[in-house]
């Protein structure tokens, strides 16, 4: 496992709880600053695992969908057990929290290690190198396209050299 990546996990869970807490405190709703937070989450485990962009915004999508079913499901379970609303929400949110940056960190791992052995696999297996502006342009001024068939000038003029026309 990279270094840092639990503390990153359970500090970005606090963060969540103790935005819960003050947007309840304050009356603001919580949903947007949550979403940021589980977006900043994922980014910077995709940097510190060094993910694809690919893979990390497939991230962000997959977890703020599953933080949002968890997020309000959650809440419900733990309302059977206590009737404080802080105390649910900010269990209910930590534990998201949680489930979530564990398994970012479980997908990251697994795609990752997965494209780098297509990767891997594909050495030897390289496109030609492309041609840059200058060299496309002169192939181009000594070709002449004919039904789809590249032709160079010389050979039609010696062809018609031959044909004498």
């Amino acid at each position: 496992m990279k270094a840092g990546v639990d503390k990153t996990i359970h500090l970005f869970a606090l963060l969540h709880v103790a935005t819960v807490l003050v947007c309840r405190y304050t009356g603001v709703s919580d949903e947007i600053w949550l979403t940021l937070l589980t977006i900043m989450m994922v980014v910077l485990l995709g940097i510190r695992l060094g993910a694809k962009v690919e893979l990390t915004a497939a991230g962000v999508i997959v977890t703020n969908v599953l933080g949002f079913l968890l997020g309000t499901s959650g809440p419900r379970l733990l309302s059977l057990v206590s009737g404080s609303e802080l105390l649910i929400h900010s269990l209910a949110t930590f534990a998201t929290t949680e489930i979530i940056g564990w398994g970012i960190f479980g997908f990251l791992t697994v795609f990752s290690r997965n494209s780098r052995q297509q990767t891997s696999d594909n050495t030897g297996k390289h496109a030609p190198p492309r041609q840059n502006h200058q060299e496309t342009a002169h192939t181009m001024a000594g070709m002449r396209t004919r039904h789809r068939t590249a032709v160079p000038h010389d050979a039609d003029t010696s062809l018609l050299q031959q044909l004498d026309i």
